[in-house]
């Protein structure tokens, strides 16, 4: 696995899963995925094994620029909570540079609030339960605290 993502509708909230060794091809294929479906909450998340190196620097604009886009095109341009939740030190480098890098120059910012604790994410989104279950099993239930549980 290297990117996910799942729309869920029905709770609002628009969920990607990363792991293993990410690189420009899913940086391409996350930038196609992305569209109008994709507005409300956006809870990314960047397991254990992620590994962001393989990302080329001249592609980070054009990530940034798809997500603008979802925001412009789906939101009319009205930032939606959006929340990177970091399983481990690995991924919060690449996770607080994005953070600072989506401020940079925009006029319809993505800025994502980083967490360390899936369950203070969820708090945050203020997902109901049934959505914190849902997304807890996505990520192999390895964040059996989501539910409060």
């Amino acid at each position: 696995m290297s990117v996910k993502l799942e729309r869920y509708p029905e709770y609002g909230v628009t969920f990607l899963v990363f792991g293993g060794a990410i690189g420009g091809d899913d940086v391409d294929k996350l930038c196609r995925m992305l569209g109008p479906r994709d507005c409300g909450k956006w809870l990314s998340y960047f397991d254990a094994t992620s590994d962001f190196s393989g990302i080329a620097v001249g592609q980070l604009p054009e990530l940034k620029r798809a997500l603008e886009k979802c925001q412009v095109e789906a939101c009319g341009g009205v930032q939606q909570p959006n929340a990177i939740v970091v399983a481990s030190s690995a991924g919060e480098g690449f996770a607080r540079f994005w953070r600072e890098y989506t401020l940079i120059g925009s006029v319809h910012p993505m800025t994502p609030t980083v967490f360390s604790d899936f369950r203070a994410a969820c708090d945050w989104l203020d997902l109901p339960e049934p959505a914190r279950v849902r997304l807890a099993a996505e990520v192999g239930g390895a964040e059996r605290g989501a539910s409060g549980g």
